[in-house]
């Protein structure tokens, strides 16, 4: 199911990036295709973070570069 952010952006899967701190923010993204950066500053730690499969995983959001480069998928 195509979530409802994608469809009023619309925005493909292809073209989408979650950023999201809890493995509910992981799966649902993973459902829909949407490229997932995970970042454990929420309430959830960084092993359930990785547990639920985030394509990438970041402490936090110190390192801004990498997370443009994250987004963007440029260097």
């Amino acid at each position: 199911m195509r979530t409802i952010a994608l469809t009023r952006s619309a925005a493909t899967a292809a073209d989408a990036v979650l950023i999201g701190d809890t493995p509910a923010d992981v799966e649902g993204g993973r459902e829909n295709g949407v490229r997932v950066i995970a970042v454990a500053t929420g309430r959830s730690t960084t092993a359930e973070l990785r547990d639920a499969r985030a394509e990438f995983l970041l402490d936090d959001l110190a390192d801004t570069a990498l997370l443009v480069k994250l987004v963007t998928g440029r260097e």
